[in-house]
């Protein structure tokens, strides 16, 4: 019987850990409400240090930021894992070639994005096949 008792003991705290690992790495979109993130990576390609291009959650109906020069808004549904960005839109403020190019780059992503994961302080944005749009770090308070 006391071999029993640890075994099952083993078991049992096995067990708890493996679903507790599993639901440290699930992201939810609370965890995203209230939230900036700064672009690192778009499809890829490395951004500009300034202007930053962010992503905000200001709740889990909407989605705001600057894409460069421009300001934008639009809407966002969580499914779990899954989100999707609906009707976007924002101002339109002339910009810089440079500038330009990683703005539209940055907005033309948006639309395309189905799914997403939050890992060590970095959310990524995935299209439908999960692959990767943006890489994303969080935006520390100053």
């Amino acid at each position: 019987m006391l071999k029993t008792v640890p075994a099952f003991a083993f078991a049992l705290a096995l067990t708890l850990s493996l679903h507790a690992g599993a639901r440290a790495d699930s992201a939810e979109a609370s965890d995203l409400v209230g939230t900036t993130w700064v672009a690192e990576e778009i499809e890829g390609q490395g951004v500009l240090e300034r202007p930053q291009s962010t992503l905000t959650f200001p709740s889990q109906e909407q989605i705001a930021g600057v894409a460069g020069c421009n300001r934008f808004f639009g809407t966002v549904t969580f499914d779990g894992p899954k989100l999707e960005i609906g009707n976007t839109g924002g101002t339109r403020m002339a910009c810089a070639p440079a500038i330009d190019d990683q703005e539209q780059r940055f907005l033309k992503t948006l639309p395309r994005v189905h799914g997403f994961a939050l890992e060590d302080g970095k959310l990524t944005l995935t299209d439908e096949d999960g692959r990767t749009l943006l890489s994303l770090r969080r935006q520390e308070d100053d």
